[in-house]
């Protein structure tokens, strides 16, 4: 049985270390969750065929999902911590060999020539390394099991950092273009009023309250370029654009809601068990008790065993037999290293509770925002665009009949503009909150209609 062990040590020490499988496998979780891929690029083809593909994608205006397309594909810092899985994939080839063997010799010259010389040759190696070495490997196969769940959650929040990003963009330039049309407006009302003012029939402080509202209105156009541009940048950030790759366009944000949200009786089951987070500190809670069991088993055997065979010739005389070395445990037993571990594994413990305490809060926090800007914005659809077109008619009726002024029918037409900007702020509100409740989720919805989480 040793000499089996000792084979597929051997063998194995002379294979290729390849995590390439660990990423398929983390790339498959995300793809099957949300309809996203994710590419490793490690070398510069693969950078070639990512660029080339982005290049394609930018010459369409981009919906939030294909912006985190982008981001999965070209983010230099979630291709960064994808390395994480190549370290840990490295770890567990290491942990599968035993230390490598030594070698020592001596070669010693007596001071009387009468004598001959002495050589002394010795061959060992540390055999605790065969006792604990399947032990070891399944450590390190938990350890690799934490950095694909923490890798998963990490291509999950870029995405989902991606979309909100989006989101966000497209309600300021929609609110930036209804600013723009209230401006237009609000300019020919203060002409009006300064026509009035001159001709007398205007007081000096309506006309000063008239050009303040005109003042506003510039100084809030102003800003929201200033928000978009801002924007713009922290997008090109995520998605890892620069040079000419940072003249994109986003389309239009879509007005168009599922036909009904999922209920979410059992939202937080569903995160408990779906979130790669809490799967990755589940992972280290096992990860540190196997390294506990580990210390305890081992803890009454020397702290190293050195075997070997050691070979010495003098006066003509070879002198060949067994090499054994202890380090025995006195003045360091491991007591402090198993009590570092252990404080570690209690700590693990607790930071999965207040994970799974954090993640049932923010299911049901995501959830209601969700609703409540739903039923936000059909109070607007339904009672405050009506009730301001239905205004503004009545205003244009008056003024055909001579009853109202052209000022009266552009002041209402004004504030039923200006309210579509709260309209958009509540459906930018919708698609982040289904955005993150997806995240708060692991990554997708149950129960939403088919496509709605891809």
């Amino acid at each position: 049985m040793k000499a089996r062990i000792l084979c597929v040590v051997f063998m194995a020490s002379g294979c290729a270390i390849n995590p390439r499988p660990a990423f398929d496998e983390t790339n498959a979780t995300v793809r099957t969750r949300t309809g996203l891929e994710t590419t490793w690029m490690r070398s510069e083809a693969e950078e070639a065929l990512v660029l080339a593909r982005v290049r394609e994608m930018l010459k369409e205006p981009l919906s939030p999902r294909q912006a985190a397309q982008i981001a999965l594909i070209n983010n230099r810092a979630l291709q960064a911590s994808l390395e994480e899985l190549g370290v840990a994939h490295a770890n567990l080839a290491a942990a599968g060999l035993p230390g490598n063997p030594e070698i020592e010799g001596f070669i010693g010259w007596p001071s009387e020539k009468s004598a001959s010389k002495k050589i002394d040759l010795g061959f060992g190696m540390d055999i605790l390394d065969l006792v604990v070495l399947p032990s070891r490997r399944n450590l390190a196969r938990l350890e690799l099991k934490q950095a694909k769940a923490l890798a998963g959650n990490h291509i999950l929040e870029v995405a989902a950092q991606a979309q909100t990003e989006a989101y966000e963009l497209q309600a300021l330039e929609a609110t930036a273009a209804i600013t723009a049309t209230a401006l237009e407006i609000e300019e020919a009302l203060t002409e009006f009023a300064q026509a009035r003012f001159k001709a007398g029939t205007l007081a000096e402080l309506e006309f000063e309250e008239e050009s303040a509202h005109r003042d506003e209105l510039k100084a809030r156009r102003a800003m929201l370029e200033l928000d978009v541009r801002r924007k713009r940048e922290e997008i090109n950030q995520t998605l890892g654009l620069w040079g000419d790759l940072t003249g994109w366009s986003m389309e239009p944000l879509s007005s168009d809601l599922p036909g009904r949200d999922p209920e979410g009786a059992d939202f937080e089951s569903v995160a408990l068990a779906q979130r790669l987070d809490l799967t990755a500190a589940r992972a280290a809670i096992e990860l540190l008790e196997g390294t506990l069991r580990l210390q305890k088993r081992t803890r009454l055997l020397p702290a190293g065993v050195r075997v070997g065979v050691e070979t010495e010739k003098e006066d003509g005389v070879r002198i060949t037999g067994p090499r054994v070395a202890l380090q025995l445990p006195i003045f360091n037993p491991g007591r402090a290293e198993s009590a570092r571990v252990e404080a570690l594994y209690f700590q693990a413990q607790r930071l999965l509770e207040d994970g799974a305490t954090r993640a049932r809060a923010e299911v049901r926090e995501k959830r209601d925002q969700l609703l409540g800007s739903r039923a936000l914005i059909a109070h607007h659809e339904s009672i405050v665009a009506p009730r301001k077109k239905r205004i503004v008619e009545m205003k244009r009726g008056y003024y055909n009949m001579m009853l109202k002024g052209a000022d009266d029918l552009l002041r209402a037409r004004r504030d039923e503009v200006e309210a579509e900007a709260d309209l958009i702020e509540a459906r930018k509100s919708y698609w982040i909150a289904r955005t993150e409740l997806a995240l708060a989720l692991g990554g997708a919805i149950p129960g939403a209609a088919e496509g709605e989480n891809k």
